[in-house]
């Protein structure tokens, strides 16, 4: 049965900047699904230890995961005819060397920094050139599908479109000492733990206009992640959230050149939808 995408519901993304699709992921894909992203959390924690966020992309570790549920997932007929319905035929999601999946810490609450993926000087671009970028929509679309109740995003809607910060934002967006990155692998037995999960809550609530992205098993959000964003976690909150983009053929040269490092132009000519 075809997924129930409204008019509202497509003009609503593109004015906020988020949307989701409730329900979309069949029962049994997530069962398939959980199972498998149970073997990634292991994985995730021997490699980068307890506080691991992620596995990404899952496609590396392919000798000790079944990677076919995450082919069905981007082969998913209902999901892919809701992303050609609100962009185009021609955005894809669901690649195997960029999708990974999110989890939550074992032992400390932590939160990201608030930011925004890409801005004018992380570009690497003219100011013109970045102005056409954002407001091109084929361009960053970023994706988080939960497999088990998720309220761990937070997002600006609107913040999408401004190449500049407000201030109150980017006064907001400066982390406290004690929440973040940079002491994301805390000792569990050194830190009051319930401080640390309001000072990151405190944190994630003072940006102005933020709203808490709450999604339930088998929702799929999908969201501009050129607006401000930010994940906020606390370790009693199961979670196996896949983490993925919506790529046209031109934002994928794009992005993979940029994301190594390059400074490659963005024609906007190029990427008119068909």
């Amino acid at each position: 049965m075809p997924y129930a995408l409204r008019d509202a519901d497509v003009a609503n993304y593109y004015k906020e900047g988020y949307i989701v699709f409730r329900q979309i992921l069949p029962t049994a894909l997530i069962r398939d699904l959980r199972r498998e992203c149970e073997k990634a959390l292991r994985i995730a924690r021997r490699v980068s230890g307890a506080q691991a966020q992620r596995l990404q992309p899952v496609q590396q570790y392919a000798d000790e995961l079944d990677l076919r549920p995450f082919k069905d997932y981007a082969d998913l007929p209902p999901l892919r005819a809701a992303i050609a319905a609100l962009l185009t035929p021609r955005h894809v999601y669901g690649h195997a060397d960029v999708c990974g999946v999110l989890f939550e810490p074992e032992h400390v609450p932590w939160c990201t920094d608030w930011h925004r993926d890409i801005t004018l000087e992380s570009s690497r671009l003219p100011a013109e050139d970045f102005q056409e970028l954002l407001l091109d929509w084929n361009f960053s679309n970023q994706i988080n599908c939960p497999l088990y109740d998720d309220a761990c995003t937070w997002f600006v809607p609107g913040s999408h479109l401004r190449p500049q910060n407000l201030p109150g934002e980017s006064a907001a967006a400066k982390q406290p000492a004690g929440v973040g990155w940079a002491t994301r692998n805390a000792d569990a037995t050194a830190v009051d733990l319930v401080e640390r999960e309001r000072a990151c809550l405190n944190y994630t609530q003072g940006m102005p206009g933020a709203v808490q992205l709450r999604l339930h098993a088998g929702d799929f959000c999908l969201y501009r992640s050129l607006g401000w964003h930010i994940g906020n976690y606390v370790p009693y909150m199961k979670r196996a959230t896949l983490h993925d983009k919506v790529f046209t053929p031109e934002y994928e040269v794009w992005w993979r050149q940029w994301i190594k490092g390059g400074s490659p132009r963005w024609e906007k000519k190029a990427t008119a939808a068909v």
